[in-house]
């Protein structure tokens, strides 16, 4: 399943999170790891819960769409990714 976040700026850093709770039921995240499409939209930071995994974006060009995956282990020992798709747009 591939989900959209609400598009950025070029000179903007914000932060995004995926909640995995629904698939998670009574697991936690162990590990997240994120991916980007291209080398200009920039992971700044990353984070993770017991149930979110949080990534800061900065850069990419005005005009393009990028895809973010997130890849979660959990302590089970379950791995999950998701898609996500983000637009990078003047404000």
């Amino acid at each position: 399943m591939s989900l959209n976040w609400p598009a950025k700026g070029p000179y903007e850093v914000l932060d995004y999170t995926i909640n995995w709770a629904r698939a998670l039921g009574t697991d936690s995240i162990s590990s997240s790891d994120w991916t980007i499409s291209a080398a200009d939209l920039v992971e700044t930071n990353a984070t993770n819960q017991a149930k979110t995994a949080t990534i800061w974006l900065s850069g990419g060009v005005s005009g393009q769409s990028y895809t973010v995956f997130n890849t979660i282990v959990t302590a089970q020992g379950r791995t999950f990714t998701q898609t996500v798709g983000i637009n990078v747009q003047n404000n």
